[in-house]
């Protein structure tokens, strides 16, 4: 089966299982900030796999997004034409805990300079605190990383992540 995407298809907490069986999703005239999936906040305990998600190199458009989950497994999913991540996930306002991104093939545009910082076929991050003096500037972390040799803490924790047996080609890494 193929379908055509054109915004936010929202995974609640609750659903244990999102099986593709092989079925095509191609991002189409999406807004950047959009993605196939968005795992709505602390999503647990939830395991997608079998999909094929076509980004159609939509600027600013990601595979699957999830802030701050919580015992996730990605695995066997196939993203193409990928021009901004194919997975984020980020421990933003919580914890990022047992994470498994395994045996997934990412195809991403050419990493060149033009999409240096963009493109990437897995990107996890963790917030980190900024301190007040440094609130009003430019770059803050870079400040103060130059004036102190320091960077924020982690008011978060990201654990138990495991990413392995991935193909990915392309992107900027």
């Amino acid at each position: 089966a193929a379908y055509t995407i054109s915004d936010n298809v929202f995974i609640a907490n609750g659903i244990s299982y999102l099986q593709g069986n092989d079925t095509v999703l191609t991002a189409e005239n999406m807004a950047a900030g959009t993605n196939i999936f968005r795992l709505t906040r602390g999503t647990g305990d939830i395991e997608i796999s079998n999909f094929t998600l076509d980004l159609n190199e939509q600027t600013g458009v990601a595979g699957i997004v999830a802030s701050n989950p919580q015992n996730i497994n990605i695995h066997d999913m196939h993203f193409v034409n990928v021009a901004f991540r194919a997975i984020n996930m980020y421990a933003s306002s919580g914890d990022m805990k047992n994470v498994v991104i395994e045996n997934n093939v990412i195809s991403a545009v050419p990493g060149d300079s033009s999409n240096k910082g963009v493109a990437y076929g897995i990107a996890l991050a963790n917030a980190m605190t900024i301190a007040e003096k440094y609130k009003n500037v430019l770059n803050p972390l870079w400040q103060q990383f130059v004036e102190e040799g320091t960077l924020g803490g982690n008011p978060n924790t990201a654990s138990g992540i495991k990413v392995v047996n991935n193909q990915i080609d392309g992107g900027y890494y």
